[in-house]
């Protein structure tokens, strides 16, 4: 097998779990398309997120511990700068390739309701089926990306330990900084989720509200630029702020820029 060949290493084991669950999430948007059912597009992306959870918990640790740990946190910040690159390719591929495609996106509500039943049915294969080949693709790569990792060595961690799951358990909830981390991170995901889906409602009140033709991906697209620029110069400035004041000082202009989406008109 491979693990006995020692090219699979503890925290190997979850980056190939997650690239697993990713690519099988990806795969089943063609079984989604094929028999147009809504609950199963669910279940591929809550089988994606589950693929992403894992890559994430089991990557995160393995950059802390690859090198001094002095840089640990700019080394991660470094590693999370790379996330928003995947994003906006994803959102500018959609915004040229796939929603020009769709064959829907060509009428107007009114014209698409006046269609028979039959018409209809093929204009909605046609489009779910444009749907699901990004997934396809995306698929196929990410597979290719776990033969990659499959077959590199990781380095070794020093001081590696093991330590029973309810032991680990006991570690966490008596560590007050992860327990508050975990806070904070629920209520930063529900907010930066919030953000990304509603804009494009948002987008379009303000097109019925006042006449303008706006398009709500060019915003995401935007900000995706500007959490990308972010990233890198926070990494840059790790090296001279404290990483902490640094989150803090972000933190605060994150609700400033929320109170000025509330209150301004």
């Amino acid at each position: 097998s491979v693990g006995s060949l020692g090219l699979l290493k503890p925290g190997k084991y979850g980056i190939i779990l997650g690239l697993t669950l990713y690519a099988t999430g990806a795969f089943l948007f063609y079984p989604a398309a094929v028999y147009e059912e809504f609950s199963f597009f669910l279940i591929s992306l809550w089988i994606i997120t589950c693929g992403l959870a894992f890559l994430e918990t089991t990557s995160n640790p393995l950059i802390l511990s690859m090198g001094d740990p002095e840089t640990a946190t700019r080394r991660l910040n470094l590693a999370q700068a790379f996330n928003p690159i995947g994003s906006l390719t994803g959102m500018i591929m959609a915004q040229v390739f796939v929603i020009g495609a769709l064959r829907s996106d060509d009428y107007s509500t009114e014209a698409y309701n006046a269609l028979s039943s039959e018409e209809m049915a093929v204009i909605r294969e046609n489009d779910l089926g444009i749907i699901s080949y990004p997934y396809i693709g995306l698929g196929v790569l990410v597979l290719v990306i776990m033969v990659i990792i499959i077959f590199t060595k990781m380095p070794n961690t020093s001081n590696e330990t093991k330590i029973p799951l309810s032991d680990s358990f006991k570690k966490l909830f008596a560590n007050k900084n992860y327990l508050q981390g975990v806070v904070a991170q629920a209520f930063y995901v529900g907010a930066q989720i919030m953000c990304w889906t509603y804009i494009f409602q948002y987008v379009d009140n303000i097109n019925e509200t006042s006449g303008l033709d706006l398009t709500a991906t060019h915003y995401n697209i935007a900000a995706m630029i500007s959490f990308l620029i972010g990233r890198w110069i926070g990494t840059g400035l790790m090296k001279t702020i404290n990483p902490s004041k640094m989150l803090l000082i972000f933190g605060l202009c994150g609700v400033i820029c929320s109170a000025g989406t509330i209150l301004l008109p």
